[in-house]
């Protein structure tokens, strides 16, 4: 027998929902797109060789600098210039907009749900207490993203510079010397962000969803802000589940028979006409689901990320240098054991043309092979290559997390 309620979907429905289906794609396959740019616009430094920082060069500078060549070609002037600043405005100065555009998503999204997930609470599967957490988590979303947006990073001047002196001086990745730009000490773990205008104390990153620098003094609420946004996407995600599973038992929409409205043709249930089905009945809600599901998975993947930096004590800015720190140790790595075996193979030639058993050092200068093909004395080679230089502000994860959530500069002086 044919369910009445599962009978109205095939007919005219179906190409309705076929439409709804593939608008649900474009919008997944736009947020993953979304999703890429904005993670390389926040994790890539441009000034790094790594491969995020590269995208992030082209799509900052490359990419503006052949759509303003195209427009100059075809006498696009006072648009190309429009364009620019547009450009100059979002990128490179503080802005609200895409902050206006995170309360726009985050709030619509909510009421949405309330709208149209709200009066199915309770359900076999949800209780009607849910109602109440939901608008916890909500809130709590809000709160974190007010605090990291408002919470001041970290902001170096010369009045505040010995305040903010919490770290050594590594000789790797920082060394004394002064901002060209803010003309103040340049101090360790500290960079001077283009878009804020200011040096920022234990620099991360900035972060054009909280219209803000993310630094040591902001980074524990940038952190909450991430996991609250994470664990509240996939409790919204499990919500939506449980509405919709109710609605398919009490339609019992997996034991059903469709019928096609124009031919009469019966169609056994499957799980992509019952999703076909959902998706006309419910599309908001299908909508949510799958926008918790991506959104919530590249927060959590996200959160993650930056709880790897936590337990190595690197910030992202860090990241991309001790990757071009790895870069140089292995060129020198590679470098040395070229020049090894050069001095090996010479030293066996040496040995080879010696008659009189003297030490191979001084065959080597009389006979002239003790200068490599790039003019370095093989002699004065080290024996072993040279260590890769350890970040001596990893402390242990314990440690490292108490700096996150205890800045050193809030700390008392000892």
């Amino acid at each position: 027998p044919a369910s009445p309620a599962a009978a109205r979907a095939p007919g005219r429905g179906r190409a309705v929902t076929a439409t709804m289906v593939d608008t649900m794609v474009v919008l997944v396959g736009w947020m993953g797109c979304f999703g890429c740019v904005a993670a390389i616009l926040v994790c890539g430094d441009p000034e790094s060789g790594s491969c995020m920082g590269r995208a992030n060069a082209w799509l900052q500078l490359t990419l503006p600098d052949l759509i303003r060549a195209a427009f100059l070609k075809f006498g696009g002037g006072p648009v190309l210039n429009f364009f620019g600043w547009l450009r100059d405005y979002f990128c490179w100065r503080p802005n609200p907009i895409v902050q206006v555009m995170y309360l726009a998503l985050v709030i619509g999204g909510f009421g949405t749900f309330i709208v149209k997930g709200y009066p199915f609470l309770p359900n076999a599967y949800m209780g009607g207490w849910h109602r109440y957490t939901g608008l916890v988590c909500m809130a709590t979303c809000l709160v974190t993203f007010v605090l990291a947006s408002s919470t001041a990073p970290g902001t170096i001047s010369k009045k505040s510079a010995r305040e903010f002196d919490c770290y050594p001086y590594d000789d790797v990745l920082y060394e004394r010397r002064e901002c060209e730009t803010c003309e103040v000490a340049k101090l360790a773990r500290s960079k001077h962000c283009r878009v804020c205008d200011i040096c920022v104390s234990r620099f991360d990153h900035h972060c054009i969803w909280l219209n803000n620098c993310v630094g040591e003094r902001n980074y524990r609420w940038f952190l909450s802000f991430l996991l609250i946004h994470a664990v509240t996407l996939y409790y919204g995600l499990f919500a939506a589940l449980a509405i919709l599973k109710s609605h398919a038992d009490e339609k019992n929409l997996m034991g059903a028979v469709f019928v096609h409205r124009t031919t009469g043709e019966k169609i056994p249930a499957g799980y992509t006409v019952v999703f076909q089905y959902l998706m006309f009945h419910y599309g908001a809600l299908m909508g949510l689901l799958i926008m918790c599901a991506v959104m919530g998975t590249v927060l959590f993947g996200f959160w993650g990320y930056h709880m790897w930096l936590v337990a190595k004590n690197e910030t992202t800015n860090e990241s991309f240098k001790w990757g071009s720190v790895r870069h140089e140790h292995a060129r020198i790595s590679r470098r040395w054991r070229a020049l090894q075996r050069q001095l090996e193979e010479a030293r066996a030639l040496a040995r080879k043309q010696d008659k009189e058993g003297r030490d191979d050092d001084a065959v080597l200068e009389g006979l002239g092979l003790s200068t490599a093909t790039d003019g370095t004395d093989l002699l004065d080679l080290p024996t072993q290559a040279p260590p890769m230089p350890i970040n001596r502000y990893n402390h242990g994860f314990w440690a490292n997390l108490g700096e996150v959530m205890r800045p050193r500069s809030l700390r008392p002086l000892d």
